[in-house]
């Protein structure tokens, strides 16, 4: 039996360490692309369409028509760009690239490309994995999905936000023919701590002067002034501590550098997925924008960002 036990042991570990090494025996995926970049796979002569999310091994050759571009992230997490028409190898590109240690970039870069694999219409589907969260807990219920009430008042807002700031600012859609409105702070207990009548659809607020509680959870809702029947339904927003600020800032900076030119659509789509993933949505928002503004010729980025728009109940400001 001990025998037995031991053989069974064996077995899973070679499973488990083999199902590891198929999981990591590639070179590059693809990210995004445009044009019709083609893939001459191993002891392949075709030469085949690419798909978002191919994986290519150290043999595999892609090959660029003009006016065709493509991104590809390295398994170590490193991003690479091509432009230019031609063939190039796998490996050779490969070799370009540093290792990283850490990964970061690349299990962000996992995200976004299962993100893709999850729809085929990025459009159509406002549904959403919440995989990796910003450690909190709240008595009340924090629920991300999308608000319930139609027929109130709509905020122009996700229903949960995390900040990095102590000034931030909430926004909300304009509802029949009001001109005013009365805006509610809330603490976990539903107790009020701030309230104001505002003539217009956003107002900014200074954490500090209103004395909140970092890493706390508040809630805010917004009606039309004199009409209890319209109130929106609640969101709620955390003000992460200074020790949390730090820490998602170096992971920021690990994921640019090992992303390596920072300043390219694929490296602010990995950024964008960071910052979704921890509820930080203004970030999240501007990364998601730069890399449609970056590359506006490739459909992908256009349609992620307009997708996260939708998932989090936001119009472009």
């Amino acid at each position: 039996m001990k025998k037995l036990r031991i053989s069974l042991i064996s077995c899973l570990l070679a499973i488990a360490l083999t199902g590891s090494l198929i999981a990591q025996n590639y070179e590059f995926k693809v990210m995004a692309a445009k044009g019709k970049p083609t893939v001459q796979k191993e002891n392949s002569k075709s030469w085949d369409d690419i798909k978002l999310g191919t994986q290519l091994s150290g043999k595999d050759k892609i090959k660029l028509a003009g006016n065709s571009y493509i991104s590809l992230i390295h398994k170590s997490g490193k991003t690479i760009e091509l432009k230019k028409a031609g063939t190039f190898s796998i490996a050779e590109l490969g070799k370009e690239v540093s290792a990283n240690k850490s990964n970061v970039s690349k299990r962000f870069a996992d995200y976004f490309l299962d993100e893709i694999s999850s729809s085929e219409d990025l459009l159509a589907s406002g549904e959403h994995r919440d995989k990796m969260k910003v450690t909190g807990s709240v008595e009340r219920s924090m629920n991300t999905q999308p608000f319930i009430n139609k027929n109130a008042l709509q905020l122009n807002s996700p229903r949960k936000v995390n900040f990095l700031s102590n000034v931030f600012t909430f926004r909300w859609h304009e509802f029949e023919t009001a001109k005013d409105y009365e805006f509610v702070l809330s603490d976990r207990f539903d107790k009020p701590v701030y309230s104001k009548t505002i003539s217009g659809t956003s107002v900014t607020l200074n954490a500090d002067e209103l004395k909140l509680e970092k890493d706390t959870y508040y809630f805010w809702s917004v009606k039309a002034k004199g009409n209890d029947k319209n109130k929106s339904d609640d969101a709620c927003f955390l003000i992460l501590s200074d020790d949390k600020v730090k820490a998602i800032k170096d992971t920021v900076d690990i994921i640019k550098k090992e992303v390596g030119d920072e300043n390219t659509p694929s490296a602010k789509i990995i950024l964008a997925a960071y910052y979704e993933q921890n509820h930080i949505v203004d970030e999240a928002i501007k990364a998601y924008k730069d890399a449609a503004t970056l590359a506006p010729d490739v459909e992908i980025y256009t349609k992620l960002y307009k997708r996260f728009l939708s998932r989090i109940n936001v119009s472009e400001k």
